[in-house]
């Protein structure tokens, strides 16, 4: 079964989201942890100015994951001492161990299967259906809306959970597992900063998780002298027009 696109899950997660409230007493655990995603602010800020990622969500991927331990990958919560064990095994695939926690955050967004840098629009709904890829659509097969995004909340009723990598126990529960939804939530009452929306682009490519500048500089003097995003995009597009009709005019003038 193809896992679902974006423009497939998109209008159901602006429905669950518009439809969430807490489960009774459970706001202030995820104000726990939505606080302690705040306090890792500064870190995650610097995968966002790399990728574009927006911050907050890179947070709580790290939540989820990891419970905001710098000690481990983004990507599983393994120890950083070592690659990846557990999946996605063998992360980063280049470098030595101990890894820095933010080179092996960059990989994380970035490697293959993932290119999350390449989204430019970081709605809610997009917001939403990134964490869900990120932890699987395993649920979709179920009767259950993922614990990993609703736990806590209205949208899952705490019992159905997958144990293990492509293992779904029915009766299992929670474990105390907030959301990612909930601690958005919560996260959005105490910083004004998580905005949803367009990203500024950003021009890198990914080679295997590896993030290579591309023409930052030039973008960034544009964007100080006062352009838009809008003008700065068409003026990229024209240089990359010039390029091409000139390299099929030199490609002319050989025959």
């Amino acid at each position: 079964m193809p896992a679902p696109t974006f423009e497939q899950r998109s209008a159901l997660m602006r429905q669950l989201w518009d439809r969430m409230d807490f489960d009774p007493g459970q706001k202030a655990a995820c104000m726990a942890k939505a606080r302690k995603v705040l306090a890792g602010k500064t870190q995650y800020l610097k995968v966002q100015a790399e990728t574009g990622v927006p911050w907050f969500w890179v947070g709580i991927a790290h939540m989820m994951e990891g419970d905001c331990d710098f000690t481990t990958h983004l990507h599983n919560g393994d120890s950083l001492k070592r690659r990846t064990v557990q999946v996605p095994a063998g992360r980063p695939p280049t470098g030595t161990p101990p890894f820095d926690w933010y080179v092996s955050a960059i990989d994380a967004v970035t490697m293959p299967g993932k290119r999350y840098q390449s989204i430019v629009n970081w709605s809610l709904e997009r917001c939403l259906y990134q964490w869900e890829a990120y932890n699987g659509f395993g649920y979709v097969r179920t009767d259950n809306f993922t614990p990993y995004l609703w736990a806590r909340t209205n949208i899952n009723d705490g019992t159905g959970k997958y144990v293990a990598d492509g293992r779904y126990d029915p009766g299992a529960n929670a474990d105390g597992q907030c959301g990612a939804a909930a601690i958005l939530k919560c996260l959005m009452e105490i910083d004004e900063s998580v905005k949803f929306g367009i990203r500024a682009p950003r021009p890198v490519e990914a080679t295997g998780g590896a993030i290579v500048g591309g023409t930052t500089a030039a973008v960034s003097a544009a964007k100080s002298a006062g352009y838009d995003w809008t003008t700065i995009g068409a003026a990229a597009a024209l240089v990359v027009l010039l390029c091409v009709v000139g390299l099929i005019a030199y490609k002319a003038t050989r025959k």
